[in-house]
């Protein structure tokens, strides 16, 4: 996984463990597509299904505003594919790795929050998703990074915009 390194008001991903960023990853790509569907009341899961791509996968550090990583620039990638019977499969590059990571599970809508349960993780992950047209936007501040490369994870925010395909 990648770690983000400051110095000089520049970030680099590089190689460190992290953690829950797997996690997090999954859980947005849910929470984004799941946002793109609906009204101004909530979201209508019957128009989740498809395939969503991300267009953008930022995390910022909630104690530093300024300190954030844009995943996508630095080589990561985000797809998933919501299924009418409640059920996703995401696929994500992280910045720096080869493999992607594929992960199954089961999402579900109500009002304008989205949650996502990975297949085999510990506790789903809420985001709040808007959707506007074929955008869906989803956030959660329920994330982690090593913002500090000390490897161990500190609190993150994530905000993802997907993309209908």
């Amino acid at each position: 996984m990648g770690i983000i390194q400051w110095s000089a008001g520049s970030a680099e991903v590089g190689e460190a463990g992290k953690g829950g960023l797997n996690r997090a990853i999954g859980i947005l790509l849910l929470a984004a597509a799941a946002s793109a569907c609906g009204d101004s009341t909530g979201l209508d899961p019957n128009d989740l299904e498809g395939t969503w791509v991300a267009s953008v996968w930022e995390l910022t550090n909630p104690a530093s505003a300024s300190q954030s990583v844009d995943m996508l620039a630095a080589g990561g990638s985000m797809t998933i594919v919501f299924r009418s019977d409640g059920t996703f499969t995401s696929t994500i590059l992280e910045p720096n790795e080869t493999v992607p990571d594929v992960d199954t599970g089961t999402y579900e809508v109500v009002g304008s929050a989205l949650t996502i349960a990975e297949s085999g993780q510990g506790s789903p992950t809420l985001f709040q998703a808007v959707r506007d047209g074929s955008t869906l936007t989803l956030t959660s501040s329920d994330e982690d990074y090593d913002w500090d490369d000390d490897g161990t994870d500190d609190p993150a925010n994530m905000r993802i915009v997907l993309n209908r395909q």
